[in-house]
Formats: structure tokens, sequence, C-alpha cells
């Protein structure tokens, strides 16, 4: 998404190392495109708006009407198209899949390879909302020590919403999840060892 024509980034963890998280503030065009799976959760915070958006995913399609603090959520493992039918001022959050599963370990024990979150499309979620913004004001802060304070408090983040989301739940096995995932089709981590641009944000795939 983010080497789209007419993204304008202002601000990225390019440089930063982050291992936990890919994080960028853009101004956005309209565009139209597919994307291929990648092993990792991406969440997108609309920062202005309204703005229509329209989504497909292997089940189905719609379109959505989004607000500023409204956002659009896509689990690891998924290959998904979106059109955005204007301008959008948006912050974008690359989770790393390790994270979540070992946020599942720690909290519901079981196997975390089977975890994810359920995708979302125009909710708002304070909690999530907070984190994120605070993931931005340090993207444009050049202390060094944010690092580690972000890092952690993505992962706390992550905890607070597991725990208290509706999306988790027993399986018939007797594994505690979110939900039943098939196994990613892409294998290589979306988030580099370096820290920069995951695929999803480099990689569109047209159609």
């Amino acid at each position: 998404m983010l080497r789209l024509p007419g993204v304008k980034v202002s601000a990225s963890s390019d440089t930063r190392g982050w291992s936990s998280l890919y994080a960028s503030e853009q101004l956005e065009v309209p565009f139209e495109q597919s994307f291929n799976a990648v092993d990792d959760q991406l969440i997108v915070l609309h920062l202005d708006g309204p703005v229509t958006v329209h989504r497909r995913v292997q089940k189905g399609e719609s379109s959505r009407v989004i607000p500023p603090g409204g956002m659009f959520m896509m689990p690891g493992g998924m290959d998904f198209s979106v059109r955005v039918d204007g301008t959008l001022q948006s912050l974008h959050l690359y989770l790393r899949r390790a994270v979540l599963e070992e946020v599942a370990g720690d909290l519901v024990g079981g196997d975390p390879g089977h975890v994810e979150i359920l995708p979302r499309f125009g909710d708002s979620d304070p909690l999530i909302e907070g984190l994120m913004l605070g993931v931005r004001d340090v993207l444009h802060d050049d202390d060094p020590v944010t690092t580690v304070y972000v890092e952690r408090r993505v992962r706390r983040g992550v905890a607070r919403s597991a725990g208290r989301s509706t999306s988790w739940r027993r399986t018939s096995e007797g594994r505690s999840t979110w939900r039943r995932s098939q196994k990613p089709r892409v294998s290589a981590p979306a988030i580099s060892r370096d820290g920069s641009a995951p695929r999803w944000a480099r990689l569109p795939t047209n159609t």
C-alpha cells in the first residue's frame, strides 16, 4: 500500500529497528488494488474522513463509509482487495504474528500457532485507537529510548485487547483461540529482520 503511486509517507519506523511491529503515517490517494497474504496482522486507523472503502475477501465483499477513528483490520494469511474512494490520512500498523502467539500463550495456553484476530471493517475501538495514536507520537519523536517504550506498549495493548475480545473462544478440541485459522500461505515474515516496511506495504498484486 505504501508504495502505491501518490502515497505520501510523513513518518515511518523504517530506521528504528522495531521487531514487534512496523508503523507508518501517510496521506493516501484514491486507489483500487489487491494484496497477497502475509503472516502479520494489518491494522489501518483512519485519521480523517469520512471516506468510502470497499473491501473484498474470499468470503465476500462490502462497502463502508468509515469516519475518523474507524479501522480496517486484516489478519495474516488472508488475501484481500481494497478500494479507497477519496484521499485519506491514515496510520498503518503491521503487527508481527509472533506477538499474537506470545499473547495467546500467556493468556490462555494451548497451541498459539492457531490464533488470529478476526477481520474488522469500519469499526472503532478506543483501546486500539489509543494504542496506535501512541505509536504515532513515537514516530515523530527522535528519542532512541522510545524504541523500548513502543515495543512494551504494543504488547500490553494487544494483551488488554485480546483479554476482553468477544472473538476469543474455546474450540471443540479444547484450545482457546481467537479463531481457528489455516496455516498461512506465506512462510516468510512480513516485517523484515531490519524492521523495514513489510511486504504487504511494498508488493501489491494487480487485478
